[in-house]
């Protein structure tokens, strides 16, 4: 049974509805983070809390601002435990990048190391749920291509999760959302991109760490051609964030289909 929330002297300045938010999130994190599981009614909040109904209301709002958690009405009413929304850290971590004026090659930087790193850790770690979530990644890009969708699905992130590191996972998600820069994607660069994705993935089912970090490198050598390409007509991360569509989506950019050597990026940022 939770304890009574009992308001302290915040030597920081905060308002006491922050200071009830920051308790409720921390039990939300202590119970493991049941998503669905309820906190209680309003009316069991506020005796359990013993603040005002404007307090609570408003730590409610920081909550439900938060993405952790929501009111529900009904029958069953009350603050209910949800799953984050991806989105929410994307937008955060941009503006706090814009702030720090990171640029979208530092970003980019950071990904690239993030990633090279996954991949070896992927190639060791994987196991068979691993193999199967690679290939239906890789089966549905072939997919929505094939009925005219030049959209990708993400294979950077199923990387991610193959290395069994969740700090990788959200890290890999948020910097390649960052990363999907201004410019759309041919098919026959769609294509590219599946195919290269198709090479990385089968050296990581076969443990090769080696082949597919280096696979790897040459992928991320070819976005980052075509990255800079756009950042010399606009360098600023701002630019780069009002165009995301906060999508799990691949750069519009490959490495080729047909060559593990390093990347030597053609007009269309394409590796040869």
């Amino acid at each position: 049974m939770s304890q009574p929330f009992i308001p302290h002297d915040d030597r920081d300045g905060r308002k006491l509805a922050e200071l009830v938010a920051e308790r409720l999130e921390k039990e939300i994190i202590d119970l493991g983070w049941p998503v669905g599981h309820g906190l209680g009614s309003e009316a069991e909040l506020l005796a359990r809390l013993k603040v005002s109904r404007a307090v609570l209301r408003e730590a409610i709002r920081v909550l439900e601002h938060h993405d952790v958690a929501k009111m529900r009405r009904g029958p069953n009413r009350g603050l209910v435990i949800k799953e984050p929304a991806p989105a929410a850290a994307v937008r955060a971590s941009a503006l706090n990048l814009a702030f720090m004026k990171a640029s979208p090659r530092d970003v980019f930087e950071a990904r690239s190391v993030l990633e090279l790193r996954c991949v070896e850790l992927a190639s060791q770690r994987i196991d068979e749920e691993g193999i199967a979530r690679l290939r239906k990644v890789l089966a549905d890009e072939e997919a929505v291509q094939e009925h005219g969708d030049i959209g990708t699905h993400d294979l950077h992130t199923a990387l991610a999760e193959a290395s069994g590191n969740p700090a990788f996972v959200h890290f890999v998600r948020i910097l390649t959302q960052l990363s999907t820069g201004r410019r759309e994607r041919s098919a026959a660069v769609a294509a590219e991109v599946r195919i290269a994705h198709t090479k990385i993935a089968e050296a990581v089912m076969a443990g090769d760490a080696a082949v597919a970090r280096h696979r790897m490198q040459t992928h991320l050598a070819a976005i980052g051609g075509w990255m800079s390409s756009d950042a010399d007509v606009d360098p600023s991360l701002s630019s780069w964030m009002s165009a995301s569509s906060w999508r799990n989506t691949d750069s519009p950019a490959a490495s080729s289909s047909n060559s593990d050597s390093p990347a030597a990026s053609t007009p269309n940022g394409v590796a040869p």
